[in-house]
């Protein structure tokens, strides 16, 4: 695009690793080949502040283009990738070497986290959670704490990661403890 500048290589890396290096919808995560997008667009705005970029795939990237994903909705999952990548102050409690606290039936109030390097919604009410520190074996619990009953089920462990589905209906906010 002529009189546009290229985004800054470091502006472009800080939003490359926040997502993940993958398009920041979580129901794509596609990483094959990734672009990055203005929110407001570069018409509007005229600058390339990471709080307005957003990583996208190419079909993504067109859906935003084209208005099938909407400012709100980027600003939606813009949100998302800034609090897996910056999660809010880790909490120490004592037998609790992992939680994350969350809304479950939209994955974007992550409200805190502690040892969790990754979290991926793989569709309704079916996540997977990354370790930062893996476990010493696969012989922890997960607990599931909410504002109603919280029914789930454990679909695959190991030390690093667990990939865990609710059943529906869910609380709006569930809190899951991993200890010993």
């Amino acid at each position: 695009m002529a009189g546009r500048p290229a985004i800054p290589t470091e502006v472009r890396r800080e939003v490359l690793v926040e997502a993940g290096h993958r398009c920041a919808i979580p129901t794509c995560r596609n990483s094959a080949n990734v672009d990055v997008h203005h929110i407001i667009p570069w018409e509007e705005c005229k600058e390339h502040n990471p709080d307005n970029l957003i990583v996208l795939c190419p079909n993504c990237h067109r859906l935003a283009h084209d208005g099938n994903i909407d400012r709100k909705a980027l600003m939606k999952y813009k949100e998302i990738c800034q609090k897996l990548a910056n999660p809010p102050a880790r909490h120490e409690e004592e037998g609790v070497k992992a939680f994350i606290k969350f809304d479950p039936n939209t994955a974007t109030g992550i409200l805190d986290a502690k040892n969790v390097s990754s979290f991926t919604d793989n569709g309704i009410l079916d996540f997977s959670i990354n370790f930062v520190e893996p476990f010493e074996d696969q012989t922890y619990v997960v607990n599931a704490l909410g504002d109603g009953t919280v029914i789930f089920r454990v679909v695959n462990k190991t030390e690093s990661s667990i990939h865990i589905q609710f059943e529906e209906p869910c609380p709006n906010n569930v809190r899951l403890e991993f200890k010993y």
